[in-house]
């Protein structure tokens, strides 16, 4: 009898030969131009360099995107009426589609990071200085300015505020006890946002210890999370308003980070072919219509194809997104707090087009700040990858 390693080893290296004899398929019998480079669906001379690859357009239109998605549920209640969400049948909307795109960008990014730093010490220095300064800003200006601005009720005290910096050190997104936002369509919520901070951080630990080359290993998880995700939907309630069941939570998200790694992986042998593009958003769109638990297997292998297609484009050049800084991620860290304030504040006097108009221009400004006044001073010798980090699609 084989062990369940062994079991789990050949499944991968069966999945792998699969998908390698279907790529060497493709790459065969869809229709390219006579330049291989043009074949390439993640073309060479465009993978490293932000101005040759659409990477840095595609987050800031992700981040923008997080936050239209939002701007529903916070201001009206729920995401019903948000577009992308009826387009998918209500099982996906656009904030969930977004993040996918940034996990599958930051499965990628990462992947390449680690395979050409120095050490796993130096890649770990990396991953530590993108997140946490940022994150720790971020988490002391919701939990000691925010907070007890919109709060009648808070405990600040000493005790309570270093357990509040230390469990945020830890990436648990922990907030002082408070009423804040209490009359809001989402109360007591500072900043619902941050839970896939730890949740993309658990990600690079995983590239760490797994590293990123191993075809067959991440072929075979990809299957695995895939499938647990599945089966959890499909016998276990969903635990969001406790966020406490990691292995829910990984499974949301983390196969959208193995494609992007696994694209990493294939990089030479993906082919580009509009033909797959079509099919696979046209797949995605009909299995959400039809079965969740059949969009889920399809979705995140779809989203990925799709946003290396639009990223190493010939046609379209968006190279200067990132030109000023990348305010993706301060964005994304004040955008749910800045929105919660808006309605606080203003939601009364605002109708959903203003809400959004304003929740997208403060965010933006958020996003700008923190990068000038935080971020950009902690890469480590100007060299740290400019990966996104996930955003929150669904509160």
């Amino acid at each position: 009898m084989l062990s369940a390693r062994s079991r789990f080893e050949f499944a991968g290296a069966f999945m792998a030969v699969s998908v390698r004899s279907a790529v060497i398929s493709m790459w065969y019998r869809t229709p390219f131009s006579l330049d291989r480079e043009r074949k390439l669906l993640i073309r060479k001379s465009d993978r490293s360099l932000p101005e040759r690859n659409n990477f840095d357009a595609i987050r800031l239109a992700m981040a923008l995107l997080v936050v239209w998605s939002h701007s529903f549920a916070l201001h009206l209640g729920n995401e019903n009426a948000e577009w992308v969400n009826r387009v998918m049948g209500g099982h996906f909307t656009a904030g969930t589609m977004a993040v996918m795109v940034f996990f599958v960008i930051s499965g990628f990014l990462i992947a390449q990071s680690f395979d050409r730093s120095r050490s796993k010490r130096s890649y770990l220095e990396k991953r530590v200085c993108r997140i946490y300064p940022g994150y720790m800003v971020a988490t002391a200006i919701c939990a000691f300015v925010v907070v007890p601005m919109f709060s009648t009720n808070v405990d600040l005290s000493v005790v309570r505020d270093m357990k509040v910096i230390v469990h945020n050190l830890l990436l648990q997104n922990i907030m002082p006890p408070s009423d804040a936002f209490a009359t809001n369509p989402y109360p007591l919520r500072v900043n619902n946002s941050l839970w896939t901070i730890p949740l993309e951080f658990a990600c690079y630990l995983g590239v760490l210890l797994l590293g990123a080359k191993r075809r067959t290993a991440l072929v075979g998880l990809l299957v695995l999370v895939t499938l647990a995700r599945v089966g959890m939907d499909m016998f276990i309630d969903k635990p969001w308003l406790g966020l406490t069941n990691w292995p829910f939570l990984l499974s949301l998200f983390t196969p959208s980070f193995l494609v992007g790694m696994i694209a990493y992986s294939y990089r030479d042998w993906l082919p580009r072919s509009r033909a797959i593009l079509i099919a696979a958003v046209f797949v995605t769109v009909v299995s959400s219509h039809i079965n969740a638990n059949l969009a889920n297997l399809i979705v995140a292998p779809a989203v990925g194809y799709a946003t290396f297609y639009l990223a190493f484009s010939d046609r379209i050049r968006l190279p200067d997104a990132a030109k000023n800084g990348d305010f993706s991620y301060g964005a994304y860290l004040y955008a749910f707090p800045i929105q919660q304030m808006l309605q606080a504040t203003l939601g009364d006097r605002l109708n959903l087009a203003l809400f959004i108009a304003a929740s997208l221009a403060l965010s933006l400004v958020a996003g700008f700040a923190s990068w000038h006044l935080v971020e950009k001073h902690f890469l480590v010798r100007g060299r740290v990858l400019r990966s996104p980090l996930a955003l929150h699609a669904t509160i």
